[in-house]
């Protein structure tokens, strides 16, 4: 692996090193056909060819339903994008909808807002 000087230094910066740090984070990115690769300031960040796999998870399987937050939560590797029916993790005492997308193993809620 190439050597990482992890300066710290902030956003934008040209030191030689941290150029060479961002080379080196984008030949992780775009080259590697799994996994993360970290960036100079030390964020994980899937890498190219995995958010395009989970891209083609959403195209092949757009909408799965779970009952109910807890049943979300017993699914051994869910990925994609989930209605949950009665969410009682954002509104226990009012349980309604909620959106959900997993992203390499992430899980996001989506707000939902009245127009």
């Amino acid at each position: 692996m190439a050597t990482m000087y992890d300066t710290g230094n902030p956003i934008p910066s040209n030191t030689m090193m941290d150029l060479s740090d961002n080379a080196n984070f984008f030949d992780q990115f775009i080259n590697n056909i799994s996994g993360t690769a970290l960036t100079r300031l030390g964020v994980s960040v899937p890498v190219l060819q995995q958010i395009l796999a989970e891209i083609n998870l959403f195209i092949n399987n757009p909408l799965h339903v779970s009952a109910t937050f807890a049943d979300l939560l017993a699914l051994s590797s869910p990925s994609g994008l989930y209605l949950v029916l009665l969410d009682e993790n954002k509104n226990p005492s009012d349980p309604g909808p909620s959106f959900y997308i997993y992203v390499s193993g992430i899980r996001y809620w989506v707000a939902m807002e009245q127009d």
